[in-house]
């Protein structure tokens, strides 16, 4: 008789044992330190370990409220209100900024506000060609990807515009083939993973495209299963997790889906505590956020989280880092490594280090504009991953020098790639022109005027494209 209890205890023990493992492998969703303000229709954006959570609705009206929440010690501050009430908004945050983008108070907006996260202060940006809301956003390098959205009569936008936060000015991308607002995006390795939303045809879309930031163009991934908007997604693990949102029925959802871009296919993922639509989300370390929005019907300020533990692989470091100096600047670029989320740009001033981070990107590519004429820097670069980080790349040096104030005039010989010479006799003010847009890896052409021989014509003008460019000779006789 005791023998066999005792077999039946053991029995217990194991398939006890059994069920809780496997229990315990499946994530599941904590209610953490509400935020202070309830609203909805909001935007957030990540700097180091905070959350910054702006704008939006509440019972009160449109808001200007910056509320930050500290992960590390799980604490709720106040930042300097937003200038001008908003909803609807872009956020994105590149180093110690957040680019607020576009949005609606009544009016739709295309102006571009600049929070410092040092200073606790607001600035001015060059306000974005079209006035939208209701758009989508990432931040790339330097730059921020703007795409779809509303405006006036709610009549959806296919646009794709982006901020060149480095100059301040503004380009237009290739559109994207279906037009929507209320969608969400995510960045991996350079491509812009646009899911979602909704447009004339349905409130809750199931559409996914994907944009190329370095081809300018756009393809197609597998449609996700539950067509939404009003929804948000957030990378960890090198999937997208999209969460939340109205379905094509109107219907709040607490649906959680889960892309991965390698194998192109979706599979689901543990649901919201709530139903819940107009919310933010945003990853700091092996966690994803929700925050506020519309749940169950009631405007929330609850904050509720989800740990992942994706595959632990260290990411592979970079390879083929370059710098080329140029005027007060050092432009850097790398190639891409799979799984990897971001990228921990370091610099030095001695060969070999020690190197110091000055910017964490997502992109593969970026320009260090805090450096002096003259002084050579060495650089590295290291991919970060939810697994960790890589070794650093290879070593890359540059020195940035100001324009040169050589006098006199030169012989500039231009061998083009089908074997073609072009020869100007220039100022070498003229060939150091030609010399800084060829090293800042100028677009386009470079005009050179041809002041002789003019004939019946006004103007004689040769148009030089840089990537017909084989090499170039220089030979200053004065």
């Amino acid at each position: 008789m005791k023998r066999l209890i005792a077999i039946l205890m053991t029995l217990i023990m194991v398939f006890g044992l059994s069920s809780a493992g496997a229990c315990a492998a499946e994530p599941t969703w904590h209610i953490g330190l509400s935020m202070p303000t309830a609203r909805h229709f909001i935007g957030s954006a990540v700097i180091e370990d905070k959350i910054y959570v702006m704008g939006g609705i509440s019972g009160a009206g449109y808001l200007k409220t910056v509320e930050i929440y500290n992960t590390t010690t799980n604490k709720w501050t106040t930042g300097t209100s937003i200038p001008t009430t908003r909803a609807n908004m872009c956020l994105s945050s590149i180093d110690q900024k957040i680019y607020l983008i576009g949005g609606y108070n009544g009016i739709y907006y295309n102006t571009v506000e600049i929070f410092d996260s040092t200073s606790n202060t607001w600035t001015a940006g060059e306000p974005m060609p079209t006035a939208r809301a209701s758009a989508t956003s990432v931040a790339i390098g330097n730059k921020i990807y703007v795409i779809g959205g509303a405006n006036p009569g709610d009549n959806p936008f296919n646009t794709v515009e982006v901020y060149d936060t480095t100059t301040n000015t503004w380009t237009t991308g290739e559109p994207m083939p279906t037009s929507r607002s209320n969608l969400t995006s995510s960045v991996i390795d350079n491509k812009i993973y646009v899911i979602g939303g909704g447009n004339s045809e349905s409130v809750g879309i199931k559409t996914v495209e994907i944009y190329d930031t370095k081809s300018n163009t756009w393809s197609t991934g597998e449609p996700m299963p539950t067509g939404r908007s009003y929804l948000a997604s957030s990378v960890i693990g090198g999937k997208i997790y999209v969460m939340g949102g109205y379905d094509s029925g109107r219907n709040r959802v607490n649906t959680v889906e889960v892309y991965d871009p390698k194998s192109n296919t979706w599979s689901t993922g543990t649901p919201l505590l709530g139903t819940t639509r107009n919310h933010t989300s945003a990853v700091i370390g092996d966690k994803i956020y929700v925050i506020g929005g519309d749940r169950n019907g009631t405007v929330s300020n609850r904050l509720e989280y989800l740990q992942v533990i994706p595959d632990v692989t260290t990411p592979t470091q970079p390879l083929n880092l370059t710098a080329i100096g140029g005027n007060s600047k050092v432009d850097l670029s790398w190639g891409s490594v799979a799984d990897a989320t971001s990228y921990n740009v370091k610099r030095s001033t001695t060969p070999g280090g020690p190197y110091t981070t000055i910017s964490n990107v997502t992109g593969t590519s970026y320009t260090d504009t805090d450096v002096v004429n003259g002084t050579t820097y060495y650089y590295v670069v290291t991919a970060v991953s939810a697994g960790g980080e890589s070794a650093n790349s290879n070593e890359a040096s540059a020195t940035p020098q100001a324009p040169s104030t050589s006098t006199g005039k030169a012989l500039l010989v231009i061998t083009m790639t089908n074997g073609l010479e072009k020869e100007y006799d220039l100022q070498m003010s003229e060939v150091n022109a030609f010399i800084n847009w060829y090293s800042s890896n100028g677009s386009g052409f470079y005009m050179f005027n041809k002041n002789f021989n003019l004939g019946p014509f006004m103007t004689r003008v040769d148009y030089i494209a840089h990537d017909k460019i084989q090499n170039f000779e220089v030979m200053q006789y004065q």
